[in-house]
């Protein structure tokens, strides 16, 4: 975990250094909720207003992997016409120890766990034909306050069908995450290594998707894991991402 961090800079009595940054830890490991205790002040995200627009606190095992976890139900599913799609699907949201700025999460890694103990999580039964957004990152104040969102699609690579299942999603350009274009007709493509870094630097959201199904379904969240890689590449330093 994430011990202390300190900041410094280095002067020659005429010029100063840009701000350097140390960040100490106990383990590779920078911020985690393991949700032994409650719900860790996590959210759901687009699930109504009632009891269930909030996680739900499990305080029993599931074998190894699932022990004192979060969960969600689908409180609200409305069908499209023309797919059959669920067109408002719900997030987990991450709490405030998630944001901010983790640049040392770059080269490192997103560990959870998902699971569901109800849902029918055949392919023709998945929202987008098993695609959509599996995790977003969100900066609300990059590209000089006008956001930048990234997000891990689902794929053959990142998949889920409602088993217990262990996600380490790499925190790089290259691992298959996209930025949105913020427009329709556009495509969403590999950000710059240095937008990836600014994004890590100024988490404002981190969503990860708990409505996979075009019905009813409950899904649960345990351990999630914000891992440090190398850190910051020196070239981004001076972005002005």
């Amino acid at each position: 975990m994430k011990y202390a961090e300190f900041r410094y800079t280095v002067t020659d009595g005429v010029a100063t250094s840009n701000e350097g940054i140390v960040v100490i830890t106990t383990n590779d490991a920078l911020v985690s909720s393991t949700f032994d205790l409650d719900v860790d002040n996590w959210g759901i995200l687009s699930n109504g207003a009632g009891v269930d627009s909030r996680p739900h606190f499990q305080p029993i095992s599931r074998g190894i992997q699932l022990s004192y976890y979060i969960y969600g139900l689908d409180a609200v599913i409305h069908r499209r016409d023309d797919t059959g799609d669920d067109s408002m699907l719900w997030f987990f949201t991450a709490p405030p120890k998630f944001l901010g700025n983790h640049w040392a999460a770059y080269g490192g890694s997103l560990d959870f766990i998902l699971s569901s103990a109800e849902g029918s999580f055949d392919a023709a039964n998945l929202n987008l034909a098993g695609g959509g957004h599996l995790v977003e990152l969100e900066c609300a104040t990059c590209a000089q306050f006008t956001g930048i969102t990234l997000a891990m699609p689902l794929s053959p690579v990142f998949s889920y069908d409602g088993t217990i299942t262990q996600f380490k999603l790499p925190l790089n350009e290259f691992a298959g995450w996209v930025k949105d274009p913020k427009n329709i007709i556009l495509s969403w493509e590999p950000p710059t290594q240095c937008e990836f870094v600014s994004v890590l630097t100024g988490l404002s959201a981190i969503r990860i998707l708990g409505d996979f199904t075009r019905g009813y379904e409950s899904v649960a969240l345990d351990t999630v894991t914000l891992r440090h890689g190398l850190g910051q590449p020196v070239r981004c330093y001076t972005s002005t991402v």
